[in-house]
This record gives C-alpha cells, structure tokens and sequence, in this order.
C-alpha cells in the first residue's frame, strides 16, 4: 500500500445548489443526514466549489463527490463551515464546457474547480488560467497535463493504460499481448503510448484492433485479436463494449486473462453484464483500494448513494479529500489564497487511494511532455470470489527511462 499517515481524511458538506453555475445541479434528496453527525454541524458562509462534467459519466463522478460532500456535516465542516458543490454538465460539447468555466471563473465566491472529468480542457484551461481558478481533477487532454491550473490528482486513461501493460508483462508474466481500442482519437493514439511502456522494457507494443463504437457483430474484432494466440488481452473500450468483447472471446472457446478500465466498473456491473463469464478478469486504474481512504469512501458512498463504489466516484470523492486538507489549513478561504497555497503544497496525504503528492514539482515523465503529471501510479485488481479486489500492490514505476 501507499505510505499512509494515518492523518483522518476531511469530508465536506453540500449545500443546495444556488444556481450561479449555468446547468448547475447538486445533491438535493431533501434527506436529512445531519442526525447522525459526530460533530457540531458547520455554520457560516459555504466554501463553495464547482465541477464540470462529461455527460456520459457526470453520474459516477458525482456520485463520489456528493458522498464526500455529505459526509463533513457529520464531521463539522471545514474549519467548520460548510461546504456548497455544483456540477456544472458539458454536454460533451466544448462551448458549453467554456460557459461552465466562465460561469465559475465569474463567480468570485467559487474557490476551486474540484473533481472535473472533462473532456475540453483546452476550452476550460484558458478561462481558469485568466481567474485565478485551479482545478483538483482527472486528466483526459493535453491541455489538463500542461496548464498551470490543472492539478490531477490521477494520472489519466494513458496510466490506466501502462497499468494495464504492467499487470499482463508483470504480474501475469504475458510474453505476447494483444490490445482492442475505441475507433476514436484517443483510442488510436492508444497503440503509439503504450510504445513508451513497451520500448524501454525491451518489448514488442500490440499493434491492436480497432472497434467502431457502433459494432453490432464484435466476432471479427476478437477473431483479429486472439489470431495471434496472446498471453493477455488489454481492452481499451466502453464499458458495454468491453462486457460484449469479453462474452464474444468467452464464446470463442478463449480463457486468455483480459484487463479493463477499472473507472468504470464495479462488482454489480460485471456481474450484471458478464455473469459467468468472469474467469480469469483484471482490472488497472489509476487508484487503489488501500486503507483508510478506500473503506472510508465505501462507508460515505454507502451513506450518501447507497452502493456506488465505481473508481471514477472514488476519484470524485478523492478530488475532494484533497481540497480539503489545502482548504482546512487556511485562515481565509477564497480563491486566492486557496490557489496561492495549493501552488506551495508538498505533502498531500493520498489515504492508501493515491501515492502522496507534491504539487511543487512538475512531472519529468515521457521527458517532461506532461508536467502536470503529478501522480503516475497505477494499480491491478482480479474479480475473484463476487468482488473487485486489489491485485498486489501499486505499480509505482510505471514511467520509468
């Protein structure tokens, strides 16, 4: 595991929204959840902090971040005042991306970007940068791994894509792998990354298989891939189209392990989407499952959602931990001295979910093309016995010249 502190994580409270984010919503069950607080309830101006989220996952982000913001009131807030959240959605459409940050970046009460998995950074980065603003967040475009407002607190879908070479060269001892992508930008950049894994390692990259997000039939597609005879199979696909791949390689008569994202996936959707087809099923993401950050999510996601325990609302629910402990050591919160402090902070608890971070030292990773790198660990989890579990510890070298 991680080296933990064993410093208690900080949670936060949500406030209803108040509708000074454009497409803003918030968690407003109406459940009271106050009753069963183990300190006195937070009072005084809301900290009030945004995310902005891609449509196709808003839900599992907030999921976790809600859940953190739940959880402070039970825990007193943060320097005892409370805290107010609002999810601001893309729409999967980078002008709306920009209103969200503008609407934000306007906004002087607004603090921080906090827990974002949006896909436009290049049309949010710039607006951030002229506020002030900064962003706790999980990185997808280049904009999110260069801009001086971006601070990820996980490495992005190119470390889940070097912990998934690592599990199946490392850890399952693949001498030969086999890699099916999205037919998308991303996932065809895919194959020439995964070079930056395989190379210094002296080993051969897949080439890999494209898969249209439309495929009806993915018979051909898994036919190319295990024409080879891999050792292991690395998935880079959308979570229905991952499950349908893994039936159609089952149905092929084929028990060659598979590793997927685990952002998206949790023990209800495997069983739900792969029944028994599970044998020999791995998992690389970009956190870990270690204590006590990860039993404390499952307790406030559990409290908050009921049983939502995704790594893309563990991700949500770390953004938030993270704001949390800069924020709680400030004698005034508001956006510039958050942003002032967050620039100087070398010692970010991570809870055994990330490695601790320094946010003083820009990343030297893939020779310094991402400085805004700061964590680039990964971890590996098997599906065994019903459940999603952490397969060893976290592959801390993943980078490596």
């Amino acid at each position: 595991m991680y080296g933990i502190s064993g410093r208690a994580a900080r949670t936060v409270v949500a406030l209803l929204c108040a509708g000074a984010v454009a497409g803003c919503t918030s968690d407003a069950s109406g459940e009271d959840r106050t009753a069963a607080a183990s300190g006195p309830a937070p009072t005084g101006p809301p900290v009030r902090i945004v995310s902005v989220q891609d449509a196709l996952t808003a839900e599992q982000y907030e999921a976790g971040i809600d859940a953190a913001v739940a959880a402070v009131n039970r825990e007193g807030g943060i320097a005892g005042r409370p805290l107010h959240i609002e999810h601001c959605s893309n729409e999967d459409n980078a002008d709306v991306a920009a209103a969200c940050a503008r609407s934000a970046a306007n906004d002087k009460s607004v603090v921080a970007v906090v827990g974002s998995a949006n896909n436009f950074g290049s049309a949010t980065a710039p607006v951030y940068e002229q506020a002030g603003l900064v962003s706790l967040q999980h990185p997808y475009t280049q904009a999110d791994y260069t801009s001086p407002s971006m601070y990820n607190i996980s490495g992005g879908a190119m470390v889940t894509a070097y912990a998934g070479a690592a599990l199946m060269t490392e850890r399952l001892e693949a001498e030969k792998t086999a890699l099916a992508y999205l037919d998308v930008p991303a996932g065809r950049a895919m194959g020439p990354q995964l070079r930056g894994f395989y190379g210094p390692r002296d080993l051969t990259a897949p080439a890999g298989v494209a898969v249209s997000k439309s495929a009806a039939d993915l018979s051909p597609q898994v036919a190319k891939v295990l024409d080879g005879d891999p050792d292991a199979v690395q998935l880079a696909l959308t979570t229905d189209l991952a499950s349908r791949f893994i039936q159609s390689v089952r149905q092929q008569g084929s028990q060659v392990p598979i590793v997927v994202p685990s952002m998206v996936y949790s023990a209800e959707t495997v069983r739900e989407q792969l029944g028994d087809a599970t044998d020999e099923l791995y998992f690389a993401g970009e956190l870990c499952h270690g204590a006590p950050g990860y039993d404390k999510f499952t307790a406030d996601v559990e409290a908050d959602k009921g049983e939502y325990s995704t790594d893309s609302a563990l991700t949500g629910w770390t953004a938030v931990q993270v704001f949390a402990q800069i924020a709680g050591k400030l004698d005034r919160i508001e956006r510039g001295s958050f942003t002032a402090a967050i620039k100087k902070t070398s010692a970010i608890d991570g809870l055994g979910v990330i490695p601790d971070l320094d946010f003083t030292k820009s990343s030297s990773a893939l020779d310094g093309q991402y400085p805004r790198l700061f964590n680039t660990s990964g971890c590996a989890f098997e599906y065994t016995d019903g459940g999603i579990e952490q397969y060893g510890d976290p592959l801390d070298d993943l980078f490596r010249p």
